[in-house]
């Protein structure tokens, strides 16, 4: 149905661009200049505007009714749209930084952790400097 739509409306465009041209301007002068002056062609003297005025009006009216019928038709409600899509991405790209900085930050911590650990903690060799100071304080 879609389909059928959807060329109705080019259709339509195209013919009402191509009566639109076929019609003389106000400004009938530079018409006059090229040879079509007041003798009006295929249609008589004031047949053609008549005629191509109402089949202009026709024509709009198929396809701005084709146009409005073929959007309601397409449009769904459960569809999302591109802003839609981008904010969903822009959320789970945020909650993986997210995710990412509390990994990192959880590393740092551990580390410091570590680290205070290990300035807090007596080494092999700290335990044995601290056995031969005591020994050397003690007298024989």
């Amino acid at each position: 149905m879609s389909l059928l739509l959807t060329a109705l409306v080019v259709i339509s465009a195209i013919l009402m661009v191509g009566v639109i041209l076929l019609q003389q301007g106000k400004g009938a002068e530079l018409g006059a200049a090229f040879g079509r002056g007041a003798q009006g062609g295929l249609f008589g003297a004031t047949g053609g505007a008549n005629f191509l005025t109402r089949t202009t009006k026709w024509l709009a009216v198929a396809f701005l009714g084709s146009a409005l019928t073929l959007s309601l038709f397409v449009s769904d409600s459960s569809r999302e749209g591109v802003l839609d899509e981008l904010r969903s991405e822009a959320q789970s790209e945020s909650v993986l930084i997210e995710e990412d900085e509390l990994k990192a930050d959880a590393e740092i911590s551990a580390d410091a952790a570590d680290a205070e650990q290990a300035e807090t903690t007596p080494t092999a060799a700290d335990s044995e400097s601290e056995a031969k100071s005591e020994e050397a304080q003690t007298p024989d």
